[in-house]
């Protein structure tokens, strides 16, 4: 029986299981997504563990057992939550289901803690939370393996211009668009400024960039996400509409 003492691990996802028992998905700093089951809960004596299992705390886990669904032997808080409200809090269980979407169970997920944790710090201390997101979303692309080459055109060799567009060309890259103007350009859905592509890659997105980010990121996600529509978009439209 494999047995894991302490991993360090946030709750991305959790579900009731029978009376007492709940399924927790976990994001995991060695193992990646885990999927383990903590019996007795939701009893008197297991209550101290379900108030510990939240989304957004750090936790130390210990698990047990070889299969897909592991065991749960102990949990405890590593550090101090990050506590999020408001648009944050949505866009925290967003980043949650992302992480569901994208990562395969017990599969390598190396430098994916270190974005979640840059994405929660930002979430908790920027005001404009799209900076976040796009961030998050371009670096979760990359550290599973599908990553936006936003620094070289995939025809040509040649070095993305700042000044130009590019046409995505999902799963492959960017190519230059040499025939569009400027009003025709922001017109086409899959058609991005250089100037856009060269941010995202450094890592220094501004308040021009941020729609066009948007629209970037809905297309590269596409096709990792599937077409079922994620549940925190409906939470957050329902809790707009209160």
């Amino acid at each position: 029986m494999n047995t894991v003492e302490g991993a360090e691990c946030y709750v991305i996802h959790s579900k009731p299981f029978r009376d007492t028992s709940v399924i927790v998905e976990f994001l995991s700093r060695d193992y990646g997504r885990v999927s383990v089951i903590f019996k007795g809960v939701k009893n008197a004596k297991g209550v101290a563990k379900s108030r510990i299992l939240q989304p957004f705390q750090p936790l130390l886990v210990s698990w047990s057992g070889a299969r897909e669904l592991k065991k749960g032997r102990d949990v405890e808080q590593s550090g101090v939550p990050y506590l999020l409200t408001g648009k944050r809090l949505f866009s925290g269980i967003y980043v949650n289901e992302l992480l569901m979407r994208l990562l395969y169970r017990d599969a390598p997920a190396e430098g994916i803690i270190e974005c979640y944790e840059n994405c929660l710090v930002s979430l908790k201390n920027i005001d404009n939370v799209e900076f976040a997101l796009r961030q998050f979303e371009f670096n979760l692309l990359d550290a599973v393996g599908y990553q936006l080459p936003c620094d070289t055109d995939i025809y040509t060799g040649e070095p993305i211009d700042i000044a130009s567009y590019y046409r995505y060309n999902p799963n492959q890259g960017f190519s230059h668009e040499p025939l569009l103007n400027t009003a025709q350009s922001k017109q086409s859905s899959l058609v991005f400024a250089g100037d856009l592509l060269q941010a995202l890659a450094i890592g220094d997105l501004q308040e021009r960039h941020l729609r066009d980010a948007k629209r970037l990121m809905r297309a590269a996600l596409a096709p990792h996400i599937g077409a079922k529509p994620l549940e925190s978009k409906k939470l957050f439209i329902g809790a707009s509409r209160r």
